[in-house]
């Protein structure tokens, strides 16, 4: 048995050069589709905004009673802020020891805030909560 040497071909070089630089090209094309959907189904910031249509809605009376009683009866007739709440001793104890055990100990600074800081103060939370009764 002899065995005979087959020269190599000068285009078969090239044409694996060619298949890898396609099957690069179309990897790097896979990994930027990849990305880009991705990005925007992953990025809160990407949702489609709506836009309002410019109908006025305009609900009857009745429809709002209903939606009033819905409402009522799923969350009280009255605000937090107008509710009364007067904790035990020890509920008061277990929330100090709560709020020291998440922050730490009272520092010994001593806050005195100045007549602006305390009207700031009290019309900030007016805002947020209501006035006071």
């Amino acid at each position: 048995m002899s065995t005979q040497l087959v020269a190599p071909s000068h285009t078969a070089p090239a044409r694996h050069r060619r298949i890898r630089t396609a099957a690069a090209i179309a990897g790097v094309a896979a990994l930027a589709a990849a990305g880009y959907v991705s990005s925007t189904t992953s990025d809160p910031d990407t949702t489609a905004s709506t836009r309002a249509t410019g109908t006025d809605v305009s609900l009857s009376a009745e429809t709002q009673r209903v939606l009033n009683r819905s409402i009522v009866g799923q969350y009280g007739s009255q605000s937090a802020a107008a509710a009364v709440v007067n904790p035990s001793a020890q509920t008061m104890r277990e929330l100090n020891r709560s709020i020291v055990g998440q922050y730490g100990s009272r520092s010994e600074a001593i806050v005195n805030p100045n007549a602006q800081v305390r009207r700031e103060l009290r019309e900030s939370v007016a805002g947020q909560y209501g006035a006071a009764r």
